[in-house]
C-alpha cells in the first residue's frame, strides 16, 4: 500500500496543517492534550487539533490514533514521510504506515508474495560478470521485470526487494505481522521458496556464523524472537506458554533435528490438532535466548553438502515450528488463545546438468525435485479452486505438502518469500520460480482466531453469579422494609398496640412468604433461561456451522453456475455454428444419396458377375478335382516307377561293381597276354632267323622245325581270338555301365 510519495518537512507540514483546517477549529472539543503520550508525529503541536492520543494526519487531512512508541520499527525514517508512516526501504520513496506493513491492503487472507533478488557474488557457480547480463531488473516496490525474448514480462507482487535491502527490512514487511498475529491467536507460516543458492537460507536464519543472534545480518527466524516484547507490554494480565520444535524432511522421511538419535518419524492427524508430527521433541521457552538456543541446535543437525552452485546447499526441508499459548484474565474470565507459527526453509530445486551431481547427491536432488513439484502441484490446484472449480487438492502426494495443509489453502496466514537469482545463467529457473509465486499469490486461506470456547462460558457464569447476588441483596433488603406496607405507629393504649403489632407481623409474614414464592419462581427461570441459553448457544453454533457450509457451498455454486453459464454460451454459439453446417451437409447427403444409388447399381451388376463367376468357379473346380483324382493315380504309378527304378539302379551298380572287377581281372590278364605274345613273336622271329641259316640241314631236321613252328603259330592264333573276344567283350560292358550312367 503506498500512501504517498511526497516527502514533507516539519515546517511544511505545520504550515500546511494549520491553513488547511482552519475552519475544523470550532468543531474541536474541549480539554484536548497538546501533547498525548506515545505520537510519533513530527510537529506535536498539530495533536492539539485532536482528542488526545490521535494526530492530525497530513495525508488524509484527518485525524488518526497515534501508534504506540515501540509500533514503528524505523521512527527515524518517519522524517522523510508524513506522519505516522515510515520508509522501511532505503532509497526508495515508498511510505508504509506505521505498524501496518506488509498486511496494510485489505485482502488479508490471500498469500502473501515478497520477491527478494539475491547480490551477485564471486566464487560460485552463479556469480556473473557485469551488469549486461542481468536477467532481471526491480522496476518498482512491487514490480519486477524479466529480460525475455521476443517482450520482456513484467510481474506485479505484494513486494519486491532489490538486492541492496536490508534484513532488518525484509523481517519488517514479511515476519512482523505474522508474528503479531501469532499473538492475537491466529496461525502463521513463512517459508522460503526459490532455487539452489538463490539465499533462501540467509533469509530465513543469516549468516552461518554462531554470534548471528546478535548480528545485523539476522535473517527473520532470529528476528520473529521479537515477540518478547509484545509479551513485556501486555503486563500481568496475560501470560504465554512457548514450545518450539524442530524437524527436517530429508528423502521423503521425516527426521528430529533436536534429537540427533531418533529414527524416522511418521506425520499423524486428529480433530484438535490437526496434522502433526508423531513423536517430535518439543522444547519449552521463556526467552528469545533459549529459542535461538534450541533452534541452533537443531540446524547443526541438518543436512547441507556442497555442488558445483553453492557451498552450503540445504539437501533437506527445514521446519521450525514454534506453538505460543496466551492466557488473559479480565474481569476474572480467563481467555486462551493457541496459535502455530511454521518457518519453513525449503531446498533449492535444482538441475544435474547445472549442479553435476551424482550418487546420493542425485538421488537427494530427485526428491527435492519431487516435493516441489508436488507443492506446485497443489498450488495450482488451490488456485483453481479459488476459481470456483471442483479440484481434489492432493496434500497427501507429499509430507512437505501434507504437513503445510493448513498454511496452504487453510487456518493461516502465509507468507512466501521466493528468492531468485539476477544472472542471466539462472533465467530458467528465475521464470520457474516467478510463476510459482504469480500463482501461489492468488490462493486464498481463511485464517481464523484460535480462541478456547471456555472463556465465554465462564464469563457468562460470572455474569449468572453477579445477578445472583444482586437477587439475594435485593431480597435482604425487602426483608426489612416492605415496599408500600404502612409504617408502624405508636398507640397511646396498650391494646391498640398489641392489635397493631399482630397485624404487622401477620403482614411480614406474608410478604415473607411472597418473597420467598418469587425467589423460588426466579431460581426456576434462571435455570430455565441457563437451559435455554444452553440450547441456543449450541443453535447459534451450529447454525454457524451450516451458515459457513452453506456459504462454501454457494460460493462453490456460483463459480459452477456461472462456468454452466459460460459453457451454456460456448454451446450455443457451437450449435449455431453446427445448424449452418447441418445445411451444408444436407446439400453434401443429397449428391451422396445419388451417387450411392449409382453405386448400388453398378453393385448389382458386379454382383451378378460375381455370381456368374462363381459358378464358372464351381465348375473351374469340379474339374479341377477330377483331374486331381487321375493326376494322383498317375503319381502313385510313378512313385511305384520310381521305387522300382531305384531298386533297379542300386541292382545295377551292385552288378556293376562286380563288372569292374571283372573288366580289371581281364584287363590284367589281357596285359599278360600281349605280353606273352610278344615273346612269342621275338622268338618266332628268332627260330626263322635261325632257320633261315640252317637251310643246309637235313629234311628231317626241317621238317621238326616246320611242325613245331606250326603248332607256335596256332596257339598264337588262339591267343589273338582270345584276346580279341575279350576285347568285344570289355566293349560292351563299357557300353551298359555308359548307359547305366
Amino acid at each position: 500500500m503506498v500512501v504517498s510519495q511526497t516527502t514533507l518537512s516539519p515546517a511544511v507540514a505545520s504550515t500546511t496543517a494549520s491553513s488547511e483546517i482552519v475552519t475544523d477549529l470550532t468543531a474541536t472539543p474541549t480539554g484536548l492534550s497538546t501533547t498525548p503520550p506515545g505520537c510519533l508525529a513530527v510537529n506535536t503541536s498539530t495533536c492539539q487539533l485532536c482528542v488526545p492520543g490521535s494526530y492530525y494526519d497530513n495525508v488524509t487531512l484527518m485525524c488518526s490514533c497515534c501508534p504506540d512508541p515501540g509500533f514503528c520499527l524505523f521512527p527515524g525514517a518517519c522524517l522523510s514521510c508524513a506522519r505516522g508512516f515510515f520508509q522501511p526501504l532505503p532509497g526508495q520513496q515508498q511510505c508504509l504506515p506505521c505498524g501496518q506493513g506488509f498486511y496494510s491492503n485489505g485482502d488479508k487472507d490471500s498469500i502473501k508474495v515478497f520477491v527478494r533478488v539475491r547480490p551477485l557474488t564471486q566464487g560460485t557457480g552463479l556469480s556473473t560478470d557485469g551488469d549486461q547480463n542481468l536477467c532481471l531488473t526491480v522496476t518498482s516496490h512491487n514490480t519486477i521485470r524479466l529480460h525475455s525474448k521476443p517482450e520482456p514480462r513484467t510481474f506485479t507482487y505484494d513486494h519486491v526487494a532489490d538486492m541492496d535491502i536490508s534484513q532488518d527490512s525484509v523481517f519488517a514487511c514479511v515476519a512482523k505481522d505474522i508474528v503479531e498475529s501469532c499473538i492475537n491467536g491466529y496461525n502463521g507460516t513463512i517459508f522460503a521458496y526459490g532455487q539452489t543458492g538463490s539465499g533462501k537460507t540467509f533469509t530465513m536464519l543469516g549468516p552461518s556464523d554462531s554470534d548471528n543472534f546478535t548480528d545485523e545480518l539476522r535473517g527473520v527466524i532470529p528476528l520473529f524472537f521479537l515477540i518478547n516484547r509484545e509479551v513485556e507490554r501486555s503486563g500481568k494480565s496475560k501470560s504465554f506458554l512457548c514450545k518450539c520444535s524442530f524437524i527436517e524432511i530429508y528423502n521423503e522421511q521425516i527426521y528430529d533435528l533436536l534429537d540427533s538419535a531418533s529414527a524416522s518419524l511418521f506425520l499423524r492427524e486428529n480433530i484438535k490438532k490437526g496434522v502433526f508430527v508423531e513423536g517430535a521433541v518439543e522444547k519449552f521457552v521463556t526467552s528469545a535466548a533459549e529459542a535461538y538456543q534450541v533452534l541452533s541446535m537443531g540446524w547443526r543437525n541438518r543436512r547441507v553438502a556442497s555442488t558445483s552452485m553453492n557451498r552450503e546447499s540445504s539437501r533437506s526441508h527445514a521446519v521450525f515450528t514454534m506453538a505460543l499459548e496466551s492466557k488473559e484474565v479480565v474481569n476474572e474470565v480467563v481467555n486462551i488463545r493457541m496459535s502455530q507459527l511454521n518457518l519453513v526453509d525449503l531446498a533449492g530445486s535444482e538441475r544435474q546438468k547445472d549442479t553435476h551431481t551424482e550418487g546420493s547427491r542425485l538421488k537427494e536432488a530427485s526428491s527435492i525435485n519431487r516435493s516441489l513439484m508436488c507443492l506446485g502441484q497443489v498450488i495450482m490446484a488451490l488456485v483453481d479452486v479459488s476459481n470456483g472449480k471442483n479440484r481434489h487438492i492432493c496434500y497427501r502426494d507429499s509430507k512437505l505438502t501434507f504437513l503445510l495443509r493448513d498454511s496452504l489453502g487453510g487456518n493461516a496466514k502465509t507468507c512466501i518469500i521466493a528468492n531468485v537469482h539476477p544472472g542471466s545463467k539462472c533465467f530458467g529457473e528465475t521464470l520457474s520460480t516467478l510463476h510459482f509465486a504469480q500463482r501461489a499469490k492468488l490462493i486464498k486461506n481463511k485464517a481464523m482466531i484460535n480462541e478456547d470456547t471456555q472463556g465465554n462460558v465462564r464469563q457468562l457464569q460470572a455474569e449468572v453469579k453477579k445477578l445472583k447476588e444482586q437477587l439475594a441483596q435485593a431480597m435482604i433488603s425487602g426483608r426489612d422494609v416492605a415496599p408500600g406496607g404502612p409504617q408502624l405507629s405508636i398507640s397511646p393504649s396498650n391494646n391498640h398496640l398489641e392489635v397493631s403489632y399482630k397485624a404487622k407481623f401477620l403482614q411480614a409474614i406474608g410478604l415473607w412468604k411472597k418473597r420467598e414464592e418469587e425467589k423460588t419462581w426466579l431460581l426456576q427461570k434462571m435455570s430455565q433461561l441457563e437451559e435455554a441459553w444452553a440450547q441456543k448457544e449450541k443453535f447459534i453454533h451450529s447454525s454457524r456451522m451450516i451458515v459457513k457450509f452453506r456459504e462454501e457451498h454457494t460460493t462453490a455454486s456460483v463459480g459452477v453456475v456461472l462456468d454452466l453459464i459460460n459453457q451454456t454460451r460456448e454451446l450455443r454459439s457451437e450449435l449455431s455454428e453446427k445448424e449452418d453446417n447441418l445445411a451444408q451437409l444436407s446439400g453434401d447427403v443429397k449428391d451422396i444419396t445419388a451417387k450411392y444409388n449409382a453405386v448400388t447399381s453398378e453393385q448389382e451388376e458386379v454382383q451378378e458377375q460375381n455370381s456368374r463367376m462363381q459358378t464358372k468357379l464351381h465348375d473351374m473346380k469340379a474339374e479341377v478335382g477330377k483331374k486331381a483324382a487321375s493326376s494322383q493315380i498317375e503319381v502313385e504309378l510313378l512313385q511305384d516307377e520310381v521305387l522300382y527304378a531305384t531298386e533297379e539302379v542300386e541292382r545295377l551298380t551292385k552288378v556293376l561293381g562286380e563288372q569292374n572287377g571283372l573288366l580289371q581281372s581281364f584287363q590284367e590278364q589281357t596285359t599278360e597276354k600281349e605280353a606273352l605274345i610278344q615273346n612269342l613273336q621275338q622268338q618266332l622271329k628268332q627260330q626263322e632267323e635261325a632257320a633261315e641259316k640252317a637251310s643246309s640241314n637235313t629234311d628231317l631236321s626241317q621238317g621238326l622245325e616246320r611242325q613245331e613252328l606250326e603248332s607256335r603259330r596256332s596257339s598264337m592264333i588262339t591267343m589273338e581270338i582270345l584276346l580279341a573276344e575279350h576285347n568285344s567283350e570289355r566293349s560292351a560292358k563299357n557300353a551298359e555301365i555308359q548307359r547305366l550312367k
